[in-house]
């Protein structure tokens, strides 16, 4: 249908039926769209979360509990170096430069060879650790829960390995996308009649675009989670304190007479 409207022009308008039905899709696809988005984010953050703790947690029972204070250091910087390592695996190439140079300053010439002949680095970096671990700990029980850390490290690896190299389906967001599009472009034929003031359609479709269209930048830029996750900040607060607890424990070690006997009054064998 058309009519003479602004300007004396003749304008197309339509009933706003079918832009309220089609908005009832609209609003399940960017639901959804967002929802999944926000999830991969969650349980990056979660995954990240659990590799800080239990990193602290390994780093702890190497700087308190092992005699052979000489190669502690050597297996905390092994430790700290894994974060950098597993956020070059999942990030792009200025991310994976960032890391390479944070690992060059950790690890020993001969670590440093081992990890960058690997193409898969954190897993070389837990083999490491792994031989840290075997030669620090000879109580066969501790040695036992140091291996379970690592191994939920490992844990950890795979789910962020799931959560990169499995993104939402890029059909799903393409057709979100045409939707949008399609939708927000027709959408003043059936304003025309709804709006009393014909001039009030350029801010009122500046608005709707500007929300609706961030809303699905959002799911965007939330799906990936690696890239707006502070992982920098993770990774130096990891080496920070468990450079800081093996410096209090080697303060605590200095002042001991007799290293196994203070071994022996703090955990008893």
């Amino acid at each position: 249908a058309a009519r003479r409207g602004l300007f004396h022009g003749f304008v197309v308008h339509l009933p706003m039926l079918p832009w309220t039905i089609a908005s009832s899709f609209l609003s399940l696809l960017l639901v959804f769209r967002t929802n999944a988005s926000y999830q991969r984010w969650s349980e990056a953050r979660a995954v990240w979360g659990s590799i800080t703790n239990t990193v602290r947690d390994i780093g702890r029972q190497l700087s308190w509990r092992s005699p052979c204070r000489q190669s502690v250091p050597n297996a905390l910087n092994r430790l700290a170096a894994f974060g950098w390592a597993l956020q070059a695996h999942v990030g792009g190439p200025v991310i994976t430069h960032n890391c390479n140079k944070q690992l060059v300053k950790l690890l020993g010439p001969k670590d440093l060879a081992v990890v960058q002949a690997s193409d898969h680095k954190p897993m070389a970096l837990l083999g490491l650790l792994t031989t840290s671990v075997d030669s620090l700990e000879k109580c066969p029980l501790r040695r036992q829960k140091l291996d379970m850390g690592i191994t939920q490290l490992m844990d950890n690896l795979g789910k962020c390995e799931r959560i990169f190299k499995t993104p939402i389906p890029r059909i799903y967001t393409k057709h979100t996308e045409r939707f949008l599009g399609v939708w927000l472009a027709t959408l003043p034929i059936g304003m025309y009649d709804v709006l009393k003031a014909p001039l009030a359609m350029l801010p009122a479709m500046l608005l709707l675009s500007v929300f609706l269209l961030g809303i699905n930048e959002l799911a965007n830029q939330i799906e990936e989670p690696f890239s707006i996750l502070p992982l920098d900040a993770m990774c130096n607060g990891i080496h920070k304190s468990i450079e800081e607890d093996y410096h209090n424990s080697h303060d605590v070690f200095d002042d001991a007479q007799d290293v196994q006997d203070f071994l022996g009054q703090v955990v008893p064998r």
